[in-house]
């Protein structure tokens, strides 16, 4: 047949081949399958409601674009055949097709409310998994929560059996079934948040009952969580957002400065807490929507700048005591032992919202001028501590941080 052998000599000049490759490549076979690429991100992934629409985190597979893009050029063949219309401005006319299409979608989305979006299924099942694990080491009586384990079960076997080049889990799903089968896991999760925040105050009694006052600092045992500034020094008054860490006698890891705030622990004012760096960032619907809405985001309240974090091993629930070992054993994992922080900033995350209360402030042994530190301190009548790494690896035998025999140390927490 005449087209298929036009169709065969022209797909081997235009291959659906180079998917990914960024704006460089400016065949007209890539501009067309990478538009394609997003505008079926709407296609597949979005559910227009009445007033509203739901997103749904699903992955566009090269294969299926490469799919898509051999039924529109067998169509765009014939009609070259027939009307004599050179391929490559049919090329042309259906680059501009989909790119109108894509448009259309965009404005769309960014016009509409929006559901609130938790993650894709893998981050969800694993903060479901984490927060579970956390709740079961509480000092009280727990519900059975089998049937939570049973249902997460279920779904990942269903579902979560494809990987791409990288490992990670593609959810490369657009039918009904699979959307109901999400929305079930969403409620879950959010279940599972509801039971995080009801045991939140048996974590508030415990933390409480650990941490230092600052104004009675003992250089030989003390619980604080610090922030450091890498920057201004923030009136307490004005903290909008505060990451901070555990810092005790035996984990020491003040990230990005050398002075800082000492916090208070109240669960309110706690958004989530991380034996490592939670990878916090804030996002508004329409960064969301801008950015072709990423699966691994989390838009929880799209009417404003939220947070979504990258780290599904986040919970209110963690204790301080679970918080310092896995806290130390990753420090160890990455710098050989305790109290060590010149091979690479490792630290916990403790991530406070604008309730936040500020209780004393501090400096460490890199501060070389300790002025400005003593200056925050006295205009906010905040008592000020002195964090000294070296009293502390001095207490527990480990040689200064820089010498030779550095490496040779066998203290372990």
């Amino acid at each position: 047949m005449e087209w298929l052998e036009t169709y065969s000599n022209l797909l081997e000049k235009y291959p659906c081949d180079c998917l990914g490759n960024g704006v460089e490549d400016r065949r007209l076979n890539h501009v067309l399958s990478s538009i394609m690429q997003k505008y079926y991100v709407y296609v597949y992934g979005i559910e227009r409601k009445e007033k509203s629409f739901k997103f749904y985190p699903v992955t566009i597979t090269e294969e299926e674009i490469k799919r898509i893009y051999d039924r529109e050029f067998k169509k765009m063949v014939l009609e070259s055949i027939k009307s004599k219309i050179p391929i490559e401005l049919l090329l042309s006319d259906k680059i501009k097709e989909y790119t109108t299409k894509f448009e259309e979608c965009k404005a769309y989305t960014l016009a509409t409310p929006m559901e609130p979006y938790y993650g894709n299924p893998t981050f969800l099942v694993n903060r479901i998994r984490y927060i579970l694990e956390c709740i079961q080491k509480l000092p009280t009586e727990v519900p059975n929560l089998d049937e939570v384990s049973n249902q997460i079960l279920s779904f990942m076997e269903k579902y979560g059996n494809q990987k791409n080049n990288f490992g990670k889990e593609i959810f490369s799903f657009y039918t009904e079934e699979y959307k109901r089968d999400y929305q079930e896991l969403e409620k879950l999760y959010c279940g599972i948040l509801e039971i995080e925040k009801r045991f939140s105050k048996v974590v508030e009694k415990a933390w409480k009952s650990v941490l230092t006052d600052p104004k009675h600092h003992d250089d030989h045992a003390f619980k604080y969580i610090i922030h450091t500034f890498s920057g201004e020094m923030i009136p307490p008054d004005e903290i909008g957002k505060v990451c901070c860490s555990l810092a005790t006698n035996r984990l020491l890891t003040p990230p990005f400065g050398n002075t800082g705030i000492i916090c208070d622990f109240d669960i309110d004012a706690i958004e989530t807490i991380c034996f490592s760096d939670a990878g916090s960032w804030m996002v508004t619907k329409d960064e969301f929507v801008r950015h072709l809405f990423p699966d691994s985001w989390q838009v929880t309240n799209p009417e404003k700048r939220c947070v979504w974090f990258e780290n599904s091993k986040i919970s209110r629930t963690l204790l301080p005591k679970d918080l310092e070992i896995g806290a130390n054993a990753h420090n160890i994992a990455v710098n050989g032992e305790v109290l060590n922080y010149s091979k690479s900033k490792c630290y916990s995350e403790i991530f406070f919202n604008h309730k936040v209360k500020v209780i004393g402030a501090f400096y460490t042994d890199d501060c070389k001028d300790t002025s400005a530190i003593e200056a925050y301190a006295a205009k906010y009548n905040l008592p000020l501590v002195h964090l000294s790494l070296t009293k502390l690896r001095r207490n527990v035998g480990l040689l200064p941080l820089g010498t030779k025999k550095e490496e040779e140390s066998s203290y372990h927490y």
